[in-house]
């Protein structure tokens, strides 16, 4: 018996196993969803102006597609998952505890903003104006008003008022309120094109002003942040005017350029106000420009550029330079222009003739900084009430120093400034150790217990030179087009690394020194994928020259013999996936116009018939994504190319079997495994901002909480000491690990099972675009509230406003995590110490703060962390669905951030010719308003796609005038 698959456009014929029976549950939903536990990485190329403390101990910064609020003792992470693409700028308003976030340009529709309360991550209103990207935000001090720019031709700048909904009066409109959530907006009102020069970033002043006759006026900086090459220097204050007349409020926008000495800058890169009302602006040409009215003093504070530059206590300004120098300045300055030579590149601390500049390199600020390979471009900062100093990099690092010690607490989050295209983890499940690759060439190491990047380890095969001390760093130089695919051996001793230019390397592990290295292809092709057998002694290269090459490796770790053994070619394209069996001798290829092709490893021959491997039990996890136990999961996804699912992997967990997909819809889906089914049910989710390039199960090993103390009975006046109670272990767990090309995360989603009449997490939330054709009367029943008229009181009149718009919206909930921050500098001294003795010495109910070392030992100073033990799996928030997702068919929900879909089960058939094409007859009312919604018209039980038709929105001049109705 065959069956006859179709992935993507490409039929197959497969053997399923001979004692294989389909039955109805393996169609279904799987019995587990995943939870967002951790986000690791930083989004240095948004707008410098997206880095913001909310209080003293969290702070907010953007990530993919995810908004993260992070706290630092205890470290948790939170997260608004409401977008649909990459975040490019994010602000919040401490006095409203809001923030706002914009994002890139779908494929299709408006880019959008979403307003959400910081505290529990839940969307409150959505803003829908710009044609183009979302630039740059910021709020006036009070948050009332929203600063928008958009990347249209004209760089339209935008005002919006009433941001919030009115809040409910009593618990009797409680439940209402959360039916009209989120409020959606598509006119604003005020907006000016400001010509031909984008403004990366936007900061307004900190406060504002009131006039004797009741207008206030909100005074904010425009400027390039570097984005902006060859159009000049941009720097433009703009000042936003209430007044109110009769029972009008008048908006005015007026703007003044920034006037800079001879000479200026060609590039700001970063602007902030201080507490007198001061401008600070910094140039490409290191130089620090104060700005009074719109006229500037200079200074010279480095040859460089001049990354960012903050107020700070004790009468003291704080920059930081692109070559990674940190410079404490005296916050009197003199008021006539002076200039001076920084410090450079060079770092040395060159005081100026009236000693009021220091500076200081980042390595030589204590802590630890190794994590990173090259030299940091600092290009944002944000300071707290307690001094730390939140700094961003363009190299998407996020670090942590301490401005009054002057020192580096810790590294936050650090990231690959390529595209990642590698994932593997350490066989040890104990070391709980991830490693990614990216076309950078750079190699990084994660420790996924302590959510932090593994300081004191990076592999570099691509920069000549080590900046950071010899030993911190591995390099390995040479010509290699980064990291393609990577492998552990079974024993976790050996590494092997696949380039993009064809080199094969094998390092020893945990020293990373150098075993083999050969260069497979003669065609320098990438090697997209590697794979050591279960025993140890095959490695199976593929690579795009359509060829895979078998290895035979021999002798002991320090006298490893690597020989090449066969060469399996017959491949019509470029292999990019393999699959060995539990015995090591039969491998599966696939290959980019998904062929599926056997070879036998021992006799080096190809395997023309299926019949004989059909039973064949193969290793463990399947991540060939072309195969007989995966033909569902191309059948869920009908229309997808061939191409589109990059990568899959699976595990046999308590939820029973399970398959995790990634693919270019930006999407991580979980199905159950073996996922054969022609109506395949699966759980889909949001987050990440690229295409999904890898996916990995990781075993959590179960721990020991501490023992918990009890009472023993005693006599009256006598002392008797509690007894331990030994605890229970917990039952191991499994988290998935994802990566996506271009998006700087990886992400750490827990598995949790669930229960027979248990339902997921969340609940479904309908996009906020599919309530466009329902009629007013009926947005007024769900709360909205129609838009005030607008009069304009210039020659640029108001377009017509249209009414709000509502969904339905369900309550997020917070999740758990911890760090110490203001602990003292740890000890070097390395002290192993297992799992259940560090839970067992924690204290009852609290937090014991303690030296984390790489599981693998290292011997350079490391951050301080402080834990509970056992890493708690953090509850469920309600995340709120992106709003411009793809046309899918969900039934179940995602969570604050992540979408839940379950394919209603409507799929045509496996072989069928007609990908496009979906029955109707049976489905449900909300999959058919999904369907509907997102361009597919009804038809006689079957829908055809169409071609949704925009609107363009006209722009006003440079000045204008609004009013509004009160």
């Amino acid at each position: 018996i065959t069956t006859r698959a179709r992935f993507g456009r490409a039929p197959t014929t497969l053997c399923p196993p001979k004692a294989f029976v389909q039955r109805e549950e393996n169609s279904r939903t799987p019995p587990a969803e995943l939870l967002l536990s951790w986000a690791h990485g930083y989004n240095g190329s948004a707008s410098p102006s997206s880095l913001h403390w909310i209080s003293a101990n969290e702070f907010v910064f953007p990530v993919a597609a995810i908004g993260v609020v992070q706290s630092l003792d205890p470290p948790k992470q939170r997260f608004f998952r409401g977008h649909s693409k990459e975040i490019t700028c994010l602000t919040y308003n401490a006095a409203r505890g809001i923030c706002a976030s914009g994002q890139s340009a779908p494929h299709s529709g408006k880019p959008f903003i979403c307003l959400w309360r910081a505290d529990d991550c839940r969307l409150q209103t959505v803003l829908s104006f710009h044609d183009a990207q979302i630039l740059s935000l910021c709020f006036n001090a009070e948050g009332t008003l929203l600063f928008s720019m958009g990347r249209d031709d004209a760089h339209t700048l935008a005002v919006w008022d009433k941001l919030l909904p009115p809040q409910p009066r009593g618990r009797a409109e409680e439940q209402a309120f959360a039916a009209s959530l989120p409020i959606v907006r598509r006119e604003p009102i005020s907006r000016v094109a400001t010509g031909k020069v984008p403004a990366f970033a936007m900061v307004a002043m900190k406060t504002s002003t009131t006039s004797a006759n009741g207008s206030s006026s909100t005074q904010f900086a425009a400027y390039d942040a570097g984005g902006a090459k060859g159009f000049g220097v941009y720097l433009k204050f703009w000042t936003c005017v209430e007044s109110k007349a009769s029972k009008e409020t008048i908006v005015e926008l007026l703007g003044k350029n920034g006037i800079f000495p001879s000479p200026g800058p060609r590039q700001v890169l970063f602007c902030s106000w201080t507490s007198q009302g001061q401008c600070i602006a910094c140039g490409d040409d290191g130089g620090f420009y104060l700005f009074e009215g719109n006229t500037a003093f200079s200074r010279k504070i480095c040859t460089g550029s001049l990354g960012f530059g903050i107020e700070v206590p004790n009468q003291c300004y704080l920059f930081g330079g692109k070559d990674a120098v940190i410079y404490f300045g005296d916050l009197r300055l003199p008021k006539q222009e002076k200039s001076r030579s920084g410090p450079g590149g060079k770092g040395a601390a060159v005081p100026s003739n009236d000693g009021w500049l220091t500076a200081l390199h980042l390595k030589d600020m204590g802590g630890s900084l190794a994590c990173v390979s090259a030299r940091l471009r600092l290009n944002s900062a944000a300071i707290n009430p307690d001094g730390l100093v939140l700094i961003g990099t363009a190299d998407h690092h996020l670090l942590l120093v301490h401005a009054g010690r002057r020192r580096l607490v810790r590294v936050l989050h650090a990231a690959h400034s390529g595209e990642v295209l590698a994932l593997c983890h350490h066989p040890n499940d104990d070391l709980r150790l991830c490693l990614t690759g990216a076309s950078d060439g750079t190699v990084r190491f994660w420790d996924l217990e302590g959510h932090s990047p593994v300081v004191g380890r990076v592999i570099d095969f691509c920069r000549e030179g080590p900046w950071w001390p010899a030993g911190r760093v591995t390099y390995h130089a040479g010509s290699a087009r980064g990291v393609f695919s990577m492998a552990f051996r079974s024993s976790g001793e050996l590494l092997a690394i696949g380039h993009g230019e064809g080199t094969l390397r094998i390092l020893s592990f945990p020293d990373l020194q150098p075993i083999f290295e050969t260069s497979t292809s003669k065609k320098r092709e990438p090697l997209s994928d590697i794979k050591f057998s279960q025993q140890g002694d095959i490695l199976a290269v593929a690579s795009w020259d359509q060829a895979v090459y078998i290895y035979h490796l021999s002798g002991t770790l320090n006298s490893t013999v690597v020989s090449l053994q066969h060469v399996f070619r017959g491949n019509s394209s470029s292999v990019t996936h393999l699959q060995l069996s539990a015995d090591g001798l039969t491998l599966m290829t696939n290959s980019k116009d998904n062929q599926v092709l056997f070879f036998d490893t021992f006799s080096g021959e190809r395997l023309i018939g299926q019949m004989g491997i059909r039973d064949k039990e193969w290793d463990t996890p399947w991540t060939c994504p072309c195969g007989w136990p995966v033909i569902g999961m191309w059948a869920a996804n009908k229309g997808f190319d061939g191409s589109d699912i990059n990568a899959c992997c699976t595990i046999v967990s308590e939820s029973g079997a399970l398959l995790a997909s990634g693919d270019d819809d930006r999407q991580v889906k979980l199905y159950r495994f073996p996922a054969v089914a022609e109506d395949q049910g699966f759980r889909a989710y949001d987050a990440h901002a690229g295409h999904v390039t890898g996916v990995y199960f990781a075993r959590v090993p179960p721990a020991a909480p501490p023992p918990v103390a009890v009472s023993r009975g005693r006599a009256a006046g006598a002392h008797v000491a509690p007894a331990p109670v030994q605890p229970k272990q917990t039952r191991a767990g499994w988290q998935l690990l994802s990566v996506a090309g271009d998006d700087h995360a990886l992400l750490q989603w827990d598995v949790h099972r669930l229960l027979p009449n248990e339902e997921p997490s969340a609940t479904r939330q309908l996009a906020w675009q599919e309530t466009r054709s329902r009629s007013a009367a009926a947005e007024m029943q769900l709360g909205a509230q129609p838009r005030p008229k607008e009069r304009s009181k210039s020659t640029d009149k108001a377009s017509k406003s249209q009414p709000s718009r509502a969904v339905t919206a369900a309550a997020a909930s917070p999740s758990p995590w911890a760090t110490d921050v203001d602990a003292d500098p740890p000890s070097t001294e390395f002290r192993p110490s297992s799992r259940a003795t560090r839970a067992a010495e924690a204290p009852e109910g609290g937090l014991r703060a303690e030296v984390r070392r790489p599981p693998w030992g290292l011997l350079e100073d490391l951050p301080v962390h402080a834990r509970s033990g056992a890493g708690g799996v953090p509850p469920a928030g309600v995340r709120q669905r992106g709003m411009q997702g793809g046309a899918q068919r969900a039934t179940s929900d995602g969570a604050a951030g992540g979408v839940t879909a379950e394919l209603d089960h409507h799929v045509s058939h496996i072989s069928s010719g007609r990908p496009m094409a979906l029955d109707l007859a049976g489905m449900s009312t909300a999959a058919r308003d999904e369907l509907t919604h997102h361009g597919i018209q009804r038809g006689q039980g079957s829908t055809r796609f169409a071609t949704p038709q925009n609107s363009v929105t006209g722009i006003r001049p440079q000045s204008a005038v609004m009013s509004r109705r009160e």
